[in-house]
């Protein structure tokens, strides 16, 4: 590539710490720069700038060793290497907290006047955006995003959007860039204004396959940033897009349940498969499984109030069910914490979605609002003669929420609707994996077990 311009990167040099249903490394060497680095060093040479601790000199050195990669801008501090802990659940990294004193000792180094391309990778935001003041002369300046950082730094990750061209971000991400108003407008109209340039970004993004940059423009010397969509794989359109909202037709062949299917009130014995339990002719079982390849009538979201289908159960119920979705969702607007929403389910095997919004976008469930969006969730179900009902453990990936006292809260939740008269088929349980399955299904049983016998 003898035209290829100048190459430079600056970000973080980390020690990372993650964990996940196949195990747990610690303090294995990551970071923006690290990452960068290593990528682009297939293609062209590249320049790195970051801090790095004595305690990761040695690790860096090997993974660089051999490869076109400049690093006389990496400053090595006698301080801790910038360290960051994560989980992995239902396919996303939760962050776990990181610790990024280094930062305090070291500002960002860039070639005077630099004018090739350059990538300010994530890292503590007063550092970014001093990096991206530094690159303005370049040719092109790209930055990406950190959803913690973007949460507790919200001036400095508005100036890091305000000056890239390129801005590189997951859906949550977003989502709270939305939140804050950092696209540039303030109040609702910030919110109004980000969320369309997230439609069209959605949009767009309809028509590609894999990773797609949408890429700014430039507009009378200012940059205008523009989403970065994932889509792992093609979007999945439905037959017609005048079908989008069948999902709400009345279903016909369900109105005429008989009186002796609704009315009878008699415990059923455990299934000989040990999952499930009846209760007024209502089986309820727990499994590990993909919860949008579930051929029931609806399943649940673990949503946020605002509706927006971001990443964890949401994420891959838009990746499914395709863009109509996300439309019935903005068409029908916020709710409370605590309550739930119904819409269509797209290209879905189901009919229905319902979405138990148990937080706020970017905050945390808790014991009161899982048990409250649950309990309008199976009123929903109930009023739209839902049969089958697919759920996950609402409230355990992003939003912090323990597992077992998930599987508490559902079984409350569960016997409080059975209670009131709901008699679905069934009840199935769907969670990731076993590691999942194991404390929710022993927390659900326990309390569960306590409410058999006739309901009064």
């Amino acid at each position: 590539m003898p035209d290829a311009p100048e190459l430079l990167v600056v970000g973080s040099i980390a020690l990372d710490t993650r964990e996940g249903p196949f195990g747990k490394v610690k303090e294995e060497l990551g970071g923006s720069a690290v990452y960068f680095a290593l990528a682009a060093s297939l293609v062209v040479p590249v320049k790195v700038s970051a801090p790095l601790g004595n305690d990761a000199v040695d690790q860096v050195a090997k993974a660089f060793d051999r490869r076109p990669i400049d690093t006389s801008l990496i400053h090595v501090l006698d301080a801790p290497t910038y360290r960051w802990t994560a989980r992995q659940e239902h396919g996303r990294n939760v962050d776990l907290g990181s610790s990024d004193r280094i930062y305090d000792r070291w500002e960002p180094h860039v070639p005077r006047e630099f004018a090739g391309w350059a990538f300010v990778g994530s890292m503590r935001p007063d550092r970014q955006a001093q990096a991206m003041k530094l690159l303005q002369p370049a040719r092109l300046l790209a930055a990406d995003a950190m959803l913690s950082y973007v949460k507790g730094h919200t001036s400095d990750a508005k100036d890091v959007l305000r000056r890239a061209s390129w801005y590189f971000c997951n859906e949550e991400e977003f989502a709270s860039v939305v939140a804050r108003g950092i696209g540039g407008e303030s109040g609702e109209q910030g919110r109004d204004g980000a969320h369309r340039r997230w439609q069209r970004a959605r949009a767009g993004a309809a028509e590609l396959s894999g990773l797609r940059h949408h890429r700014g423009r430039r507009c009378g010397g200012r940059r205008h940033a523009g989403a970065v969509v994932e889509y792992r794989r093609p979007a999945r359109w439905s037959s017609g897009r005048a079908r989008v909202r069948r999902g709400l037709r009345v279903a016909d062949h369900r109105i005429h349940r008989s009186a002796w299917h609704r009315q009878r009130n008699h415990w059923a014995c455990r299934c000989a498969n040990g999952g499930g339990v009846g209760m007024s002719s209502t089986r309820v079982v727990i499994i590990t499984g993909d919860l949008v390849e579930q051929k029931v009538d609806a399943i649940v979201n673990a949503a946020n109030n605002d509706l927006m289908l971001g990443g964890g159960v949401a994420g891959a119920i838009r990746r499914a069910g395709g863009p109509a979705i996300q439309d019935e969702c903005d068409a029908h607007g916020p709710v409370k914490v605590g309550e739930a929403a119904i819409t269509g389910a797209g290209a879905l095997h189901a009919r229905y979605v319902l979405h138990a919004a148990s937080m706020t976008l970017g905050g945390r469930t808790t014991r009161e609002s899982l048990g409250s969006s649950m309990d309008h969730v199976f009123r929903l179900a109930r009023q739209h003669d839902v049969d089958t009902i697919a759920v996950p453990a609402v409230g355990t990936g992003i939003a912090g929420f323990p597992i077992d006292e998930c599987g508490r809260v559902m079984a409350e939740s569960l016997h409080s609707a059975l209670s009131e008269g709901w008699q679905p088929t069934e009840v199935r349980f769907v969670l990731f994996g076993e590691d999942a399955k194991r404390p929710f299904e022993a927390a659900f049983w326990h309390v569960f077990a306590q409410f058999q016998g006739p309901v009064r």
